[in-house]
């Protein structure tokens, strides 16, 4: 055997080549360097290990990589529980830059996932170790939950090959893992990973158990961004309940609340304003961890936009984002009050008239081909619609709207209670949906207000909306994302 080439190393010629390139010594922690010759797993912190190099090479050539790399197009692969990274630097060899690759957008390219920021953080600095990767595909790391992946697969795309690297062990996620790789996967697309103690590979539409017995770690589900809040009433928290209601009424003291007649006129004290993609990002999305995220989320959706004053005719709205870069099946907004198109101002977005407590499916007139669809709700649900019996009115009829896995977004809701201290609404809400209360990244922006006598928009500069944003802080405001079951 040749000086510091471990065995492992020749025995599997066919990828000899990359693992020579990438050098398992890059991969490895400095405080187990004398480790990376070893055919044997290595522990790599937050108790993760990186797999024997033979396990790999074995997982690599079940993948069928050659029938992939005679398609002509641009290749996607992922990596699902990256870890160390080596992986993903060794399916980035194989694969390689591609013919196509005359751009940076037509290049091959390996992402790899991982729930744990440090090992994304390490992997990013053990692929800068290799020190020749010219014709390597592109790397990326990013921290992601599979599982949260799963449930919306559009977040980073297709890909034609995947490869995972954990094991779901609960039954539930089992069976999250088997439904949600799959929607992850190009047409003709190949996944391998371990699977209730076996290697199983998914192709043409089902998975199939291999002859290769295995023991991985867990693929974790750690849910750290959100809560399903546990709400009380009465008792111990009664003192606390008491105070975060005064100091809600305080807030709605110095509003008049939206008391608007059936005919539908808008209430002259009620402001109709535009928010920005990015403010609508930060309230009402702020399980995404960027804007080019959302914008795949949507592609395939249905955005209704409830109370959306000026956004459709706003060009920096979120509407008129999805517009331009003709993202969504259908893009429209919702409002009791008609916020007239002038040359000077270009509509963006659809609009229908209506009052959230009536309006009925039929009259929004949505594009049959909508997968799902989701209502954004900023500023009306909890500010103007304050009473429980109001809510609940609201609630029901936003409900006939939408379909199982469909959404409703709203912010703020103060002190993360969506049933107002209300166990019947509490109660409506849970049997219909599964809640969600995630922490907003709390803004102020300069913003537009429609002057409704002039037909124009009116400058807001960001220190007449600092109250706002300090509003939010002090009544705890959450982001509340209600999943219809």
């Amino acid at each position: 055997m040749t000086e510091n080439i471990p065995i492992w190393q020749y025995k599997e010629k066919r990828y000899s080549n990359c693992w020579k390139l990438v050098d398992r010594r890059n991969f490895v922690p400095e405080n187990r360097q004398t480790e990376w010759v070893n055919n044997a797993p290595v522990h790599i912190g937050s108790n993760q290990t990186t797999s024997q190099p033979t396990l790999i090479t074995n997982m690599l050539k079940h993948m069928d990589i050659e029938k992939i790399l005679s398609r002509t197009r641009k290749i996607r692969v992922l990596d699902i529980g990256s870890g160390s990274g080596v992986v993903t630097a060794l399916l980035a060899c194989i694969i390689g830059k591609g013919s196509k690759c005359h751009n940076k957008a037509s290049c091959n390219e390996v992402i790899g996932i991982d729930i744990y920021q440090n090992l994304v953080h390490q992997a990013s600095n053990n692929v800068k170790k290799i020190r020749n990767k010219d014709h390597f595909a592109s790397m990326k790391f990013r921290k992601i939950n599979a599982y949260q992946l799963f449930s919306h697969p559009t977040m980073l795309g297709k890909f034609d090959l995947i490869y995972v690297g954990a094991e779901p062990k609960k039954p539930s996620d089992v069976q999250k893992f088997k439904r949600g790789v799959p929607k992850l996967l190009a047409k003709g697309g190949i996944a391998i990973g371990p699977l209730e103690g076996v290697l199983q590979k998914y192709e043409h539409g089902y998975w199939e158990k291999l002859d290769v017995h295995i023991r991985f770690v867990p693929l974790q589900n750690i849910k750290k961004h959100h809560t399903t809040q546990k709400l009380h009433y009465g008792g111990e928290s009664s003192a606390i309940e008491k105070k975060q209601k005064r100091l809600i009424k305080e807030e709605h003291a110095s509003r008049t609340s939206l008391k608007c007649e059936e005919s539908d006129k808008m209430c002259d004290i009620v402001a109709i304003t535009g928010r920005s993609a990015k403010l609508y990002r930060n309230h009402l999305f702020p399980d995404f961890k960027s804007m080019n995220e959302l914008k795949k989320w949507s592609k395939d959706k249905c955005i209704i936009d409830v109370g959306s004053g000026i956004n459709t005719i706003y060009n920096k709205s979120f509407l008129a984002m999805l517009t331009r870069n003709k993202l969504g099946r259908d893009v429209l907004g919702v409002d009791i009050a008609k916020v007239h198109a002038t040359r000077k101002h270009k509509r963006h977005a659809r609009f229908v008239k209506g009052n959230i407590k009536t309006l009925k499916l039929k009259q929004l007139k949505l594009n049959k081909r909508c997968k799902k669809k989701i209502v954004l709700i900023n500023n009306l649900l909890y500010l103007w619609i304050d009473k429980p019996s109001e809510l609940m009115k609201s609630y029901k009829n936003l409900f006939s709207w939408l379909t199982p896995g469909s959404q409703i977004r709203v912010f703020p809701v103060y002190f993360g209670r969506y049933d107002m201290y209300n166990k019947k609404l509490k109660d409506f809400i849970d049997s219909k949906c599964k809640v969600e209360i995630r922490e907003p990244k709390i803004t102020a922006e300069e913003m537009y207000e429609w002057d409704s006598r002039k037909k124009s928009k009116v400058y807001l500069k960001k220190p007449l909306l600092k109250d706002e944003k300090n509003i939010n802080k002090r009544l705890g405001a959450k982001t509340l994302i209600l999943t219809m079951k």
